[in-house]
């Protein structure tokens, strides 16, 4: 028998609705669910606080962590490093899946799988001066490197993120397995009445939807700038769903929409719920992804499979996520960009033709598909191991 422990750590933080908090859940819902005849030889426990204990799995889905103050970040690094690592050793874990590489426990012979996002702050650095680039580089190379030399395996999230791993920290393909997320089909789903989510959040008749944070590679400016050009042409107005958590950018589009004079047409919304999104994207013209560069796409396979037509930027990722059931455009040209929106705009023939192509696509984008990927990592681990 082998003993997993997926990492939950990442859940007793403030950010603890983010992404890597939400993966490890799904993951261990998605293992949990498989038919036992499929975890035959695999036994599922986690680790939801750095200072323990470990728990079974459906003790860890009840998650009663969200309901404990949240501790500081430096604080959960540091009881990761000197604490996690011993509580895997005396529970006799077999493997560890850490959701991500920052703080790795020590004091453990245990296996670890890292799951790697993406190493943006190398693949796509903030803009610098070259003398404080180089240095930037030079740092970020030998703290990448360091963070993940103790995996066993790393699990990268795409093929993108599986090159950039090769290709600027030269780790061994031998080294990385590519499992891509999956959606949940349950929650993102075409079928979603509009009606409550159009008087909530006072939407415009028509909109395009756009979700995603104001990091600086997620170039909202170059979305704004596109819709206004268009704005004057089409009926759709623009709803952009994300938090101000790292710049100002949405903040200064906000003001822009009031020098301009559109706010009937632009909302903003930085608070929405899970349960609230399929509606937005579901009643959407289409959904836009302009992003520069990502790690993966999840926005792309969520509007997907609540029967939104997708335009995406070119970046890698959004095409090896979207394959050909996306429209891509230059992220870099507000021209390409605005080109875009007006033909999903007015051309309904091509909507439906996107609509019907995503939904196709996303048929076996299932967090179950996920899951067992994830378990032939676990016992390839625990086989090299012994």
């Amino acid at each position: 028998m082998v003993r997993v422990c997926i990492d939950l750590t990442p859940n007793e933080m403030i950010d603890r609705f983010g992404g890597i908090g939400r993966y490890g859940y799904l993951l261990l819902e998605a293992l949990q669910s498989l038919p036992e005849s499929e975890r035959l030889g695999v036994e599922l426990c986690a680790l939801e606080r750095s200072t323990g204990p470990i728990l079974g799995a459906g003790q860890a889905l009840s998650k009663r962590v969200l309901e404990r103050k949240p501790i500081p970040l430096r604080q959960h690094r540091w009881q990761r490093r000197l604490l996690s690592g011993r509580l895997l050793a005396t529970a006799r874990v077999d493997v560890f899946h850490a959701v991500q590489p920052l703080a790795l426990p020590l004091f453990s012979n245990v296996p670890t799988v890292v799951t790697c996002h993406d190493i943006i702050p190398l693949a796509f650095p903030r803009p610098n001066p070259p003398l404080k680039s180089a240095w930037i580089k030079s740092r970020e190379t030998v703290t990448w490197t360091a963070r993940l030399r103790r995996a066993s395996r790393i699990l990268a999230i795409s093929r993108q993120t599986a090159d950039d791993l090769n290709e600027l920290l030269r780790i061994p393909s031998s080294r990385i397995s590519v499992v891509h997320h999956g959606v949940d089909l349950d929650l993102f789903r075409p079928d979603v009445d509009t009606a409550n989510a159009r008087k909530k959040f006072d939407l415009p008749p028509r909109w395009f939807v756009s979700v995603g944070s104001d990091h600086y590679r997620k170039n909202h400016t170059t979305l704004f700038d596109a819709w206004c050009e268009v704005s004057k042409d089409i009926p759709e107005g623009l709803v952009v769903v994300g938090k101000a958590l790292y710049e100002s950018t949405l903040q200064s589009i906000h003001e822009r929409v009031a020098q301009l004079g559109l706010q009937g047409r632009f909302r903003w919304l930085d608070d929405v719920e899970d349960p609230d999104l399929p509606a937005l994207y579901s009643g959407a013209t289409a959904a836009v992804a302009p992003s520069l560069y990502e790690g993966f796409g999840m926005t792309l396979l969520e509007a997907m499979a609540c029967g939104a037509p997708v335009a995406a930027a070119r970046n890698g990722a959004y095409e090896e996520v979207g394959g050909e059931a996306a429209l891509y455009f230059d992220g870099r040209s507000v021209k390409s960009l605005a080109g875009a929106l007006r033909e999903l705009s007015r051309d309904s023939h091509f909507r439906e033709r996107l609509r019907r192509q995503g939904l196709e696509h996303v048929r076996d984008k299932t967090w179950a598909n996920t899951a067992r990927a994830t378990l032939e990592v676990y016992r390839d681990v625990a086989r090299a191991d012994k």
